[in-house]
């Protein structure tokens, strides 16, 4: 049973677009986990921690966005939110989003789809945590933004 989670996101260059997601990862604090791409529900009850507290090389159940450019001047951002009910026991719900445009246009997307979600399920909301994060492509090297939740 997951009992706890971690909201973040992060942004990395490489030679290589899988380089730059590495580093992408390792800025969001998640590059030494085995990650495991979920759906995205947030289970009910579960705690917010400021760090994955599991053994580094763990698997670790992920819902994430990322994308990554090497096109000089493409702005490229990533965002993930959870809606948190106001009855702890329901579940919350995750929204990814990734795309051609700023950070603030990915927060805003992300936080609109988790509203829907929640209304569609008949849930109040309590809190929307937001984790958002853009970079500009560049011809030299592959640029990613990720913004994950991790749930162990």
């Amino acid at each position: 049973m997951l009992r706890e989670y971690f909201i973040c996101a992060g942004k990395g260059y490489g030679q290589s677009k899988l380089n730059s997601f590495d580093e992408a990862l390792r800025d969001a604090g998640l590059a030494n986990y085995n990650l495991v791409k979920v759906s995205s529900i947030l289970p009910a009850g579960v705690d917010r921690k400021p760090h994955v507290t599991i053994q580094e090389g763990s698997v670790l159940y992920t819902a994430y966005a990322s994308i990554s450019s090497s096109c000089p001047g493409d702005v490229v951002s990533a965002a993930i939110a959870v809606g948190l009910p106001l009855q702890k026991e329901n579940i919350g719900v995750i929204m990814e989003y990734s795309g051609k445009c700023d950070e603030e246009c990915a927060r805003r997307s992300v936080c609109s789809m988790v509203e829907e979600a929640m209304r569609n399920r008949g849930y109040e909301i309590k809190e929307i945590l937001c984790y958002a994060t853009s970079t500009e492509g560049r011809a030299d090297i592959s640029s990613t933004a990720f913004a994950a939740i991790a749930m162990w």
